[in-house]
């Protein structure tokens, strides 16, 4: 990974995390708001709690990804691969964290569905795993994630 597309990558990944994150908390509080007592609301609860928390860690560590990037302008020049382990690690490690904050997510809104009525709680499952499904194929399929 260069220099240049390391820290755009970066950046990306820390601005989908503390817009998904911001989200999460939004409806965390939405649901805590509502009221209602059951192992139901209960998991709602668990999974958006989930999806904050490691999107909170993805954003964090890819901060500490850019400023790591940062603390090095010598390596704006460089023109080989940066194969840095802490680098490496921030990026894993921030990415990871994304990627399980939009499972978790995803969770949530295939569960809270079911807080209205059957059908619903139907629709927004099959919706759910449709695009966790198809999200995974994209990430793991074709951006060759190991």
């Amino acid at each position: 990974m260069y220099y240049e597309a390391a820290i755009d990558i970066q950046r990306q990944i820390v601005f989908v995390s503390a817009l998904l994150c911001g989200f999460s908390l939004a409806f965390l509080i939405g649901l805590v708001q509502m009221n209602k007592p059951g192992r139901l609301m209960n998991a709602c609860l668990i999974t958006t709690g989930l999806a904050a928390s490691s999107l909170l860690v993805s954003t964090i560590t890819g901060v500490a990804g850019i400023f790591w990037l940062a603390e090095r302008p010598q390596l704006v020049n460089d023109t080989q691969r940066i194969d840095y382990p802490e680098l490496l690690a921030a990026y894993r490690w921030s990415l990871t964290s994304l990627l399980l904050g939009i499972l978790a997510l995803f969770g949530c809104l295939g569960l809270v569905g079911w807080l209205k009525s059957r059908l619903v709680g139907w629709i927004l499952m099959v919706l759910s795993f449709i695009s966790v499904i198809s999200i995974f194929m994209v990430v793991i399929g074709r951006m060759g994630l190991d």
